[in-house]
């Protein structure tokens, strides 16, 4: 009877030491990729991604680079007997590059009427942090809006439009407001979100902050950062209100009056600051009975748009060199 507890408690000092010894083995891992997996699921990503690829009807995936990693974008060609050029897609926090609301219709629906679609997948973050995270990635989402607008140029596509939902159309307003030159014809904004929430100083939580706090420490132990065409940091303190004015192109700022209330209140502010800018080509739309989602209005809303483009950026496709 001893002898077995004697060889029992043998067993358990074995089995507690080599779990030990298997932690303090484990490798340190790198503190940059820690960072980044306490905000962005690359892998979940990547896997929810390859679903939507074969999962996929209608349109065809392509998978571009955005300095960090491959993403996927889903291109629909025009099925209209002429093309009047390209809608870029940029769908909200938590929704994906063929979400159900707006993102898949509206790449199905363009192609109908003479425009390509090309939908590009945001940064996968994590869903207890969702808009926390997203502020860090802001300079990733421009570099994947970036690489989206090269894809079509390199189909000779020079009419390009920016279609944005949510915090895809905050993202939109800082790509134009930095890339005055790019070949964007004209900005369709649904929901952009309020101001507050595009404040890093006000909507940063506990998550964040821990993020913020590992960054430190791999600053404070001077660890050599990896070099990369994209730098994943925390979006500076910006007022939106002042950025928006300086959009120059044709802008349709799209809000539902059931929206989140903060969303409603900024609406009326970058109104009343939109009628005091030089953009003679702004209007805004207000939506009776729309949600944040415009679940159920898709079609209703692709024919407004499908008008205010005929106005605002209409005409036949004029193709630019390849590469220019």
């Amino acid at each position: 009877m001893k002898r077995c507890i004697f060889i029992g408690l043998l067993l358990m000092v074995t089995l507690v030491s080599a779990a030990e010894k298997k932690k303090e083995t484990k490798p340190q891992e790198n503190a940059e990729n820690s960072v980044a997996q306490e905000v962005v699921k690359p892998d979940q990503e990547k896997m929810i991604s390859k679903q939507i690829e074969r999962n996929l009807r209608g349109g065809e995936a392509v998978w571009l680079p955005d300095g960090n990693q491959t993403f996927l974008g889903i291109y629909t060609p025009n099925r209209w007997k002429e093309t009047q050029g390209a809608v870029l897609l940029l769908h909200d926090v938590g929704a994906n590059a063929d979400w159900p609301n707006l993102i898949s219709p509206f790449r199905r629906f363009f192609p109908e009427k003479g425009w390509h679609t090309l939908s590009l997948q945001s940064p996968m973050v994590r869903v207890d942090m969702e808009k926390e995270a997203y502020l860090t990635q802001f300079d990733r989402l421009i570099a994947r809006i970036d690489a989206g607008v090269r894809f079509l140029k390199q189909k000779n596509i020079g009419n390009i439009i920016l279609v944005g939902h949510g915090w895809g159309a905050a993202a939109a307003i800082l790509f134009i407001t930095r890339n005055q030159d790019a070949p964007v014809t004209a900005f369709v904004a649904l929901s952009i979100p309020g101001g507050e929430a595009l404040n890093p100083v006000v909507t940063k939580g506990k998550a964040l902050e821990k993020v913020e706090m590992k960054k430190k420490e791999k600053a404070s132990k001077k660890e050599p950062e990896e070099e990369n065409p994209v730098k994943q940091k925390q979006m500076p303190e910006r007022d939106f209100l002042v950025e928006i004015q300086k959009i120059k192109i044709p802008l349709f700022d799209i809000i539902g009056l059931n929206d989140y209330q903060e969303v409603v209140r900024e609406a009326e502010k970058r109104k009343e600051r939109m009628q005091l800018s030089e953009n003679q080509a702004y209007r805004q739309w207000r939506v009776e009975g729309a949600d944040h989602y415009f679940r159920g209005q898709e079609l209703i809303l692709f024919k407004r748009i499908l008008g205010w483009l005929r106005k605002n950026a209409g005409g036949m496709e004029i193709a630019t060199p390849s590469g220019s």
